[in-house]
């Protein structure tokens, strides 16, 4: 049986580099993506932001961009 993974195997404490590199190397891709904006956070943003509307959608949480967008 074969088991590759990036986190260690439980049953031999080991990482497979291999994994390790891809998920490296997939994490750093997505730090590079530009996604859109969740269109209720910009909506928030446009009415004058979480001071001045209520949220009534049960959203467990809300993206907060600083001032340089991000």
């Amino acid at each position: 049986m074969l088991f590759l993974s990036a986190e260690p195997d439980p049953r031999e404490g080991k990482q497979d580099p291999g994994c390790v590199a891809l998920q490296q190397a997939l994490l750093e891709q997505i730090e590079q993506l530009q996604l859109p904006t969740n269109f209720l956070d910009e909506l928030i943003r446009e009415l004058g932001g979480p001071d001045a509307v209520a949220e009534c959608t049960g959203r467990k949480g809300r993206v907060v961009a600083d001032h340089s967008g991000r």
